[in-house]
Protein backbone atom coordinates (compact mmCIF):
# COMPACT_ATOMS: atom_id res chain seq x y z
CA UNK A 1 0.00 0.00 0.00
CA UNK A 2 0.66 3.61 -0.46
CA UNK A 3 0.16 7.21 -0.17
CA UNK A 4 0.66 9.94 1.87
CA UNK A 5 3.65 11.05 -0.20
CA UNK A 6 5.34 8.02 0.50
CA UNK A 7 5.86 5.51 -2.49
CA UNK A 8 3.27 2.53 -2.57
CA UNK A 9 4.15 -1.23 -1.78
CA UNK A 10 3.25 -3.66 -4.32
CA UNK A 11 1.80 -7.44 -3.21
CA UNK A 12 4.08 -10.42 -4.63
CA UNK A 13 3.86 -10.54 -8.22
CA UNK A 14 2.01 -13.73 -9.60
CA UNK A 15 4.50 -15.21 -12.32
CA UNK A 16 3.58 -18.04 -15.16
CA UNK A 17 5.78 -20.60 -14.90
CA UNK A 18 9.78 -21.39 -15.16
CA UNK A 19 11.85 -19.14 -17.55
CA UNK A 20 12.12 -19.98 -20.99
CA UNK A 21 15.09 -21.00 -23.08
CA UNK A 22 17.62 -18.54 -23.95
CA UNK A 23 16.56 -19.02 -27.74
CA UNK A 24 13.69 -19.88 -29.84
CA UNK A 25 9.97 -18.57 -29.32
CA UNK A 26 9.10 -17.02 -26.27
CA UNK A 27 5.67 -18.86 -24.12
CA UNK A 28 3.45 -16.99 -21.93
CA UNK A 29 0.04 -16.86 -20.44
CA UNK A 30 -2.28 -14.00 -20.84
CA UNK A 31 -5.81 -13.77 -19.94
CA UNK A 32 -8.30 -12.58 -23.01
CA UNK A 33 -9.42 -9.13 -22.42
CA UNK A 34 -13.11 -10.13 -23.80
CA UNK A 35 -14.09 -13.25 -21.58
CA UNK A 36 -11.10 -14.12 -19.31
CA UNK A 37 -10.02 -16.83 -20.80
CA UNK A 38 -6.96 -17.90 -19.72
CA UNK A 39 -4.44 -17.72 -23.30
CA UNK A 40 -1.09 -19.58 -24.13
CA UNK A 41 0.54 -17.86 -26.64
CA UNK A 42 3.89 -17.47 -28.50
CA UNK A 43 5.78 -14.83 -29.56
CA UNK A 44 8.73 -14.60 -31.71
CA UNK A 45 12.74 -14.09 -29.94
CA UNK A 46 12.94 -10.25 -31.11
CA UNK A 47 9.69 -9.53 -29.23
CA UNK A 48 7.66 -6.75 -29.60
CA UNK A 49 3.30 -6.24 -29.99
CA UNK A 50 2.05 -9.37 -31.28
CA UNK A 51 -1.73 -10.28 -31.49
CA UNK A 52 -3.87 -13.21 -31.17
CA UNK A 53 -7.17 -14.32 -31.35
CA UNK A 54 -9.19 -16.06 -28.36
CA UNK A 55 -10.91 -19.44 -29.27
CA UNK A 56 -13.64 -18.74 -27.20
CA UNK A 57 -14.87 -14.99 -27.50
CA UNK A 58 -12.80 -14.66 -30.59
CA UNK A 59 -11.28 -11.12 -29.76
CA UNK A 60 -8.17 -10.12 -30.42
CA UNK A 61 -5.79 -9.64 -27.78
CA UNK A 62 -2.39 -7.73 -28.06
CA UNK A 63 0.96 -8.55 -26.39
CA UNK A 64 4.34 -7.93 -25.56
CA UNK A 65 6.85 -10.39 -25.10
CA UNK A 66 10.20 -9.15 -23.76
CA UNK A 67 9.25 -5.43 -23.55
CA UNK A 68 6.10 -3.59 -22.13
CA UNK A 69 3.25 -5.21 -20.71
CA UNK A 70 0.16 -6.87 -22.50
CA UNK A 71 -3.02 -5.68 -22.63
CA UNK A 72 -6.34 -6.86 -23.77
CA UNK A 73 -8.46 -5.73 -26.31
CA UNK A 74 -11.97 -6.57 -28.05
CA UNK A 75 -12.45 -8.60 -31.70
CA UNK A 76 -14.48 -7.09 -35.01
CA UNK A 77 -18.24 -7.26 -33.61
CA UNK A 78 -16.60 -8.13 -29.59
CA UNK A 79 -16.57 -4.78 -27.59
CA UNK A 80 -14.00 -4.86 -24.73
CA UNK A 81 -15.42 -5.02 -21.19
CA UNK A 82 -14.54 -1.79 -19.19
CA UNK A 83 -10.66 -1.30 -18.21
CA UNK A 84 -10.32 -1.39 -14.39
CA UNK A 85 -6.84 0.15 -15.10
CA UNK A 86 -6.03 2.53 -12.37
CA UNK A 87 -3.30 4.32 -14.78
CA UNK A 88 -4.07 8.07 -14.88
CA UNK A 89 -2.33 11.72 -15.30
CA UNK A 90 -1.01 11.25 -11.96
CA UNK A 91 3.02 11.52 -11.13
CA UNK A 92 4.74 8.45 -12.42
CA UNK A 93 6.59 6.18 -9.59
CA UNK A 94 9.02 3.62 -9.76
CA UNK A 95 8.58 0.52 -7.72
CA UNK A 96 10.99 -2.66 -7.89
CA UNK A 97 9.49 -5.80 -8.24
CA UNK A 98 10.44 -9.30 -8.28
CA UNK A 99 9.52 -11.54 -11.32
CA UNK A 100 7.67 -14.72 -10.22
CA UNK A 101 9.03 -16.64 -13.08
CA UNK A 102 13.49 -16.08 -13.11
CA UNK A 103 13.32 -14.23 -9.97
CA UNK A 104 15.31 -10.79 -11.03
CA UNK A 105 14.19 -7.51 -9.59
CA UNK A 106 12.47 -5.35 -12.27
CA UNK A 107 12.24 -1.65 -11.72
CA UNK A 108 8.35 -1.03 -12.60
CA UNK A 109 7.06 2.57 -13.79
CA UNK A 110 3.79 3.27 -12.39
CA UNK A 111 1.35 6.14 -12.63
CA UNK A 112 -1.66 5.05 -10.66
CA UNK A 113 -3.14 2.35 -8.19
CA UNK A 114 -4.58 -1.16 -8.59
CA UNK A 115 -3.73 -4.37 -10.73
CA UNK A 116 -1.17 -3.86 -12.74
CA UNK A 117 1.61 -5.55 -15.28
CA UNK A 118 4.85 -5.67 -16.38
CA UNK A 119 6.65 -7.83 -18.84
CA UNK A 120 10.13 -9.25 -17.03
CA UNK A 121 13.11 -10.00 -19.62
CA UNK A 122 12.62 -13.21 -19.63
CA UNK A 123 9.51 -13.08 -21.28
CA UNK A 124 6.99 -13.53 -18.45
CA UNK A 125 3.84 -11.57 -17.90
CA UNK A 126 3.77 -10.61 -14.38
CA UNK A 127 0.49 -8.98 -12.22
CA UNK A 128 1.14 -7.09 -8.81
CA UNK A 129 -1.34 -4.78 -7.14
CA UNK A 130 -0.49 -1.67 -5.59
CA UNK A 131 -3.09 0.17 -3.31
CA UNK A 132 -4.25 3.97 -2.40
CA UNK A 133 -5.05 2.93 0.92
CA UNK A 134 -1.98 3.51 3.17
CA UNK A 135 -2.06 1.20 5.98
CA UNK A 136 -0.33 2.74 8.60
CA UNK A 137 -3.02 5.81 8.37
CA UNK A 138 -5.79 3.15 8.22
CA UNK A 139 -4.82 0.88 11.29
CA UNK A 140 -4.55 4.24 13.11
CA UNK A 141 -8.09 4.52 12.92
CA UNK A 142 -9.64 3.37 16.37
CA UNK A 143 -12.79 1.26 15.46
CA UNK A 144 -16.06 1.29 17.24
CA UNK A 145 -18.76 -1.21 16.85
CA UNK A 146 -22.41 -0.62 17.00
CA UNK A 147 -24.13 -0.18 20.28
CA UNK A 148 -26.55 -3.11 19.34
CA UNK A 149 -23.90 -5.68 18.87
CA UNK A 150 -22.71 -8.22 21.36
CA UNK A 151 -18.98 -8.37 19.92
CA UNK A 152 -17.33 -5.72 20.80
CA UNK A 153 -13.10 -6.38 20.33
CA UNK A 154 -11.15 -7.89 17.33
CA UNK A 155 -11.39 -11.47 18.71
CA UNK A 156 -14.86 -12.10 18.95
CA UNK A 157 -17.77 -13.21 16.21
CA UNK A 158 -21.12 -14.14 16.72
CA UNK A 159 -23.80 -14.98 14.08
CA UNK A 160 -26.80 -14.42 16.01
CA UNK A 161 -30.61 -14.86 15.69
CA UNK A 162 -32.22 -11.77 15.61
CA UNK A 163 -35.41 -10.64 18.16
CA UNK A 164 -39.34 -11.07 16.53
CA UNK A 165 -39.09 -7.05 16.78
CA UNK A 166 -36.11 -7.27 14.12
CA UNK A 167 -37.91 -9.90 12.33
CA UNK A 168 -40.97 -7.65 11.95
CA UNK A 169 -38.76 -4.84 10.98
CA UNK A 170 -37.32 -6.14 8.29
CA UNK A 171 -40.54 -8.12 6.63
CA UNK A 172 -42.04 -4.21 6.85
CA UNK A 173 -38.95 -2.71 4.67
CA UNK A 174 -39.40 -5.59 2.45
CA UNK A 175 -42.97 -4.43 1.99
CA UNK A 176 -42.14 -1.17 1.79
CA UNK A 177 -39.58 -1.29 -0.63
CA UNK A 178 -41.39 -3.83 -2.76
CA UNK A 179 -42.94 -3.19 -6.64
CA UNK A 180 -44.72 -5.09 -8.79
CA UNK A 181 -42.23 -5.12 -11.67
CA UNK A 182 -40.15 -7.11 -13.31
CA UNK A 183 -36.86 -6.43 -15.45
CA UNK A 184 -35.14 -8.28 -18.26
CA UNK A 185 -33.16 -9.80 -15.38
CA UNK A 186 -35.78 -11.71 -13.89
CA UNK A 187 -36.98 -13.47 -17.55
CA UNK A 188 -33.34 -14.69 -17.86
CA UNK A 189 -33.73 -16.44 -14.88
CA UNK A 190 -36.86 -17.73 -15.25
CA UNK A 191 -39.17 -15.83 -13.78
CA UNK A 192 -42.32 -14.84 -15.56
CA UNK A 193 -45.78 -14.37 -14.40
CA UNK A 194 -47.46 -12.81 -11.47
CA UNK A 195 -44.59 -11.28 -9.03
CA UNK A 196 -44.65 -12.80 -5.67
CA UNK A 197 -44.66 -11.44 -1.91
CA UNK A 198 -42.52 -11.85 -0.06
CA UNK A 199 -42.66 -13.55 3.90
CA UNK A 200 -39.66 -13.58 6.30
CA UNK A 201 -38.72 -16.87 8.03
CA UNK A 202 -35.97 -15.63 9.72
CA UNK A 203 -33.41 -13.10 10.45
CA UNK A 204 -29.57 -13.51 11.29
CA UNK A 205 -27.28 -10.47 12.68
CA UNK A 206 -23.73 -10.81 11.25
CA UNK A 207 -21.59 -9.46 13.76
CA UNK A 208 -17.61 -10.02 12.12
CA UNK A 209 -14.62 -8.17 13.28
CA UNK A 210 -12.85 -9.16 10.47
CA UNK A 211 -14.79 -7.65 7.74
CA UNK A 212 -16.41 -4.97 10.18
CA UNK A 213 -13.13 -3.59 10.57
CA UNK A 214 -11.93 -2.48 7.15
CA UNK A 215 -15.52 -1.44 6.59
CA UNK A 216 -15.75 1.15 9.83
CA UNK A 217 -12.16 2.72 8.85
CA UNK A 218 -12.82 2.89 5.40
CA UNK A 219 -16.25 4.61 5.82
CA UNK A 220 -14.33 6.93 8.46
CA UNK A 221 -11.92 8.03 5.42
CA UNK A 222 -14.70 8.80 3.14
CA UNK A 223 -16.65 10.50 5.60
CA UNK A 224 -13.79 13.31 5.47
CA UNK A 225 -12.91 12.85 1.87
CA UNK A 226 -15.94 13.42 0.40
CA UNK A 227 -17.45 16.18 3.26
CA UNK A 228 -19.96 18.30 1.09
CA UNK A 229 -20.62 15.74 -1.46
CA UNK A 230 -24.44 15.49 -2.23
CA UNK A 231 -26.39 13.51 0.44
CA UNK A 232 -28.64 11.03 -2.14
CA UNK A 233 -31.81 9.48 -0.36
CA UNK A 234 -32.75 5.48 -0.64
CA UNK A 235 -35.53 3.56 0.28
CA UNK A 236 -34.59 1.63 2.24
CA UNK A 237 -33.34 4.37 4.32
CA UNK A 238 -37.17 6.29 4.79
CA UNK A 239 -38.21 5.39 8.17
CA UNK A 240 -41.47 6.42 9.65
CA UNK A 241 -42.97 5.63 13.25
CA UNK A 242 -43.05 2.03 11.98
CA UNK A 243 -41.36 -1.14 13.08
CA UNK A 244 -39.05 -0.43 10.75
CA UNK A 245 -37.23 1.81 12.95
CA UNK A 246 -36.60 -1.42 14.82
CA UNK A 247 -33.44 -0.88 12.81
CA UNK A 248 -32.72 1.93 11.35
CA UNK A 249 -33.10 4.09 14.65
CA UNK A 250 -30.44 2.17 15.95
CA UNK A 251 -27.96 2.20 12.91
CA UNK A 252 -26.38 5.02 13.25
CA UNK A 253 -26.29 5.49 9.36
CA UNK A 254 -23.63 8.10 8.28
CA UNK A 255 -25.59 9.99 5.80
CA UNK A 256 -23.16 12.60 5.23
CA UNK A 257 -21.05 9.48 3.17
CA UNK A 258 -24.37 8.19 1.98
CA UNK A 259 -24.11 5.00 3.91
CA UNK A 260 -27.26 2.82 3.20
CA UNK A 261 -28.85 -0.42 3.84
CA UNK A 262 -29.07 -2.17 0.91
CA UNK A 263 -30.38 -5.67 -0.32
CA UNK A 264 -28.09 -8.67 -2.25
CA UNK A 265 -30.12 -11.37 -3.46
CA UNK A 266 -28.23 -14.47 -3.23
CA UNK A 267 -29.04 -18.39 -1.83
CA UNK A 268 -29.22 -19.58 1.51
CA UNK A 269 -25.96 -22.24 1.60
CA UNK A 270 -23.84 -18.79 -0.26
CA UNK A 271 -24.62 -16.56 2.57
CA UNK A 272 -22.03 -18.83 5.30
CA UNK A 273 -19.40 -17.67 2.62
CA UNK A 274 -19.95 -14.03 2.63
CA UNK A 275 -20.51 -13.41 6.12
CA UNK A 276 -17.43 -15.12 6.94
CA UNK A 277 -15.21 -13.78 3.98
CA UNK A 278 -16.84 -11.14 2.68
CA UNK A 279 -17.76 -10.52 -1.24
CA UNK A 280 -15.49 -11.46 -3.76
CA UNK A 281 -15.24 -9.05 -6.92
CA UNK A 282 -14.09 -11.92 -8.92
CA UNK A 283 -17.68 -13.26 -8.65
CA UNK A 284 -19.36 -9.32 -9.80
CA UNK A 285 -21.81 -9.42 -12.27
CA UNK A 286 -22.03 -13.26 -11.97
CA UNK A 287 -25.55 -13.54 -11.39
CA UNK A 288 -26.31 -10.05 -12.72
CA UNK A 289 -24.79 -9.03 -15.56
CA UNK A 290 -22.85 -5.76 -15.38
CA UNK A 291 -24.53 -3.00 -16.69
CA UNK A 292 -22.94 -0.47 -14.92
CA UNK A 293 -18.88 -2.31 -14.98
CA UNK A 294 -17.63 -4.97 -13.02
CA UNK A 295 -18.68 -4.06 -8.90
CA UNK A 296 -20.85 -4.88 -6.51
CA UNK A 297 -24.21 -4.53 -7.28
CA UNK A 298 -27.00 -3.88 -4.80
CA UNK A 299 -30.60 -2.70 -5.47
CA UNK A 300 -33.11 -0.37 -2.42
CA UNK A 301 -35.73 -2.62 -3.62
CA UNK A 302 -36.57 -6.32 -2.35
CA UNK A 303 -38.13 -7.10 -5.57
CA UNK A 304 -34.98 -6.02 -7.22
CA UNK A 305 -32.62 -8.34 -5.44
CA UNK A 306 -34.94 -11.25 -5.10
CA UNK A 307 -34.50 -11.37 -9.05
CA UNK A 308 -31.15 -12.42 -8.18
CA UNK A 309 -31.75 -14.71 -4.93
CA UNK A 310 -32.32 -18.69 -5.18
CA UNK A 311 -33.19 -21.31 -3.13
CA UNK A 312 -31.56 -24.17 -1.76
CA UNK A 313 -32.63 -27.55 -3.60
CA UNK A 314 -32.37 -29.50 -0.44
CA UNK A 315 -31.13 -29.16 3.28
CA UNK A 316 -32.83 -27.70 5.91
CA UNK A 317 -33.40 -24.36 3.78
CA UNK A 318 -35.04 -26.00 0.81
CA UNK A 319 -37.32 -24.36 -1.06
CA UNK A 320 -36.47 -20.85 0.89
CA UNK A 321 -34.60 -18.05 -0.45
CA UNK A 322 -31.86 -15.36 0.68
CA UNK A 323 -31.43 -12.00 0.69
CA UNK A 324 -28.40 -9.96 2.58
CA UNK A 325 -29.56 -6.26 4.26
CA UNK A 326 -26.01 -4.59 3.78
CA UNK A 327 -24.40 -1.74 5.40
CA UNK A 328 -23.35 0.23 1.99
CA UNK A 329 -20.96 3.77 1.88
CA UNK A 330 -21.38 5.02 -1.43
CA UNK A 331 -19.25 7.99 -0.87
CA UNK A 332 -19.12 10.77 -3.77
CA UNK A 333 -22.23 8.92 -6.13
CA UNK A 334 -22.14 9.27 -9.70
CA UNK A 335 -25.64 8.92 -10.96
CA UNK A 336 -26.47 8.69 -14.34
CA UNK A 337 -30.13 8.32 -15.85
CA UNK A 338 -29.14 7.43 -19.38
CA UNK A 339 -30.75 3.81 -20.70
CA UNK A 340 -26.81 3.02 -22.63
CA UNK A 341 -24.67 4.67 -20.34
CA UNK A 342 -20.69 5.28 -20.95
CA UNK A 343 -19.75 2.59 -18.80
CA UNK A 344 -15.81 2.97 -19.32
CA UNK A 345 -16.43 6.62 -17.84
CA UNK A 346 -18.68 5.96 -14.72
CA UNK A 347 -15.67 2.63 -14.12
CA UNK A 348 -12.92 5.21 -14.56
CA UNK A 349 -14.51 7.90 -12.43
CA UNK A 350 -14.92 5.27 -9.32
CA UNK A 351 -11.35 3.45 -9.99
CA UNK A 352 -8.79 5.81 -11.71
CA UNK A 353 -9.82 8.82 -11.61
CA UNK A 354 -10.96 8.49 -8.05
CA UNK A 355 -13.72 11.66 -8.11
CA UNK A 356 -16.48 9.17 -6.79
CA UNK A 357 -16.70 5.81 -5.11
CA UNK A 358 -20.06 4.32 -6.24
CA UNK A 359 -22.32 4.36 -9.32
CA UNK A 360 -26.36 5.32 -8.74
CA UNK A 361 -27.75 4.14 -12.00
CA UNK A 362 -31.09 5.31 -12.62
CA UNK A 363 -32.91 2.55 -14.43
CA UNK A 364 -36.44 3.69 -12.72
CA UNK A 365 -36.24 7.30 -14.34
CA UNK A 366 -35.41 5.73 -17.62
CA UNK A 367 -36.86 2.85 -17.80
CA UNK A 368 -39.34 2.46 -14.89
CA UNK A 369 -37.97 -0.10 -12.94
CA UNK A 370 -35.10 0.08 -10.51
CA UNK A 371 -32.56 1.75 -9.10
CA UNK A 372 -29.17 0.22 -9.10
CA UNK A 373 -25.53 0.86 -6.89
CA UNK A 374 -22.44 -0.05 -7.30
CA UNK A 375 -19.61 0.01 -5.93
CA UNK A 376 -16.00 -0.84 -6.96
CA UNK A 377 -14.24 -1.88 -2.91
CA UNK A 378 -15.42 -4.66 -1.31
CA UNK A 379 -14.75 -2.94 2.07
CA UNK A 380 -17.71 -0.61 1.23
CA UNK A 381 -20.11 -2.81 1.95
CA UNK A 382 -20.59 -4.73 5.08
CA UNK A 383 -22.98 -8.43 5.31
CA UNK A 384 -25.08 -7.75 8.45
CA UNK A 385 -28.15 -8.80 8.48
CA UNK A 386 -29.34 -12.15 6.95
CA UNK A 387 -32.58 -12.49 5.54
CA UNK A 388 -34.64 -15.85 4.64
CA UNK A 389 -37.86 -16.18 3.11
CA UNK A 390 -39.92 -17.79 0.99
CA UNK A 391 -41.77 -15.84 -1.72
CA UNK A 392 -46.04 -16.02 -1.41
CA UNK A 393 -48.44 -15.35 -4.22
CA UNK A 394 -50.12 -12.22 -4.16
CA UNK A 395 -53.47 -11.80 -2.81
CA UNK A 396 -55.91 -10.72 -5.57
Amino acid sequence: SGGGGAPPTSTAPHGTGPPPPSTGPSVATIRCGGCSATLQVQGAPGGGEQRVQCPQCKAVNAFTLGGGGGGGGGGAGVPPPPSTSTTSASAEQVLTVQCGACHQACRVKIAGFGDCRFTCPCGRINQFSVSDKPKSVMENIPVEYPDYWQTKDAGDRKFLQETSAVKAAVQEILDKTWKDQRTRDASIHGRTGKMEKFEVVAVQRNENPKLWVPYYRLRHQLTKRVEGCEVHTCKTNLGDDGADNAILARANLCAEANEFYLFHGTKPSAVKAICDDDFELRMAGGNAGTLYGPGLYFAESSSKSDEYADDDKEGIFAGLYAMILCRVTCGNMHYTDEVRPNVQSLVDSCIRDKTHQSILGDREKCRGTYREFIVFDKDQAYPEYVIIYRRVPQED
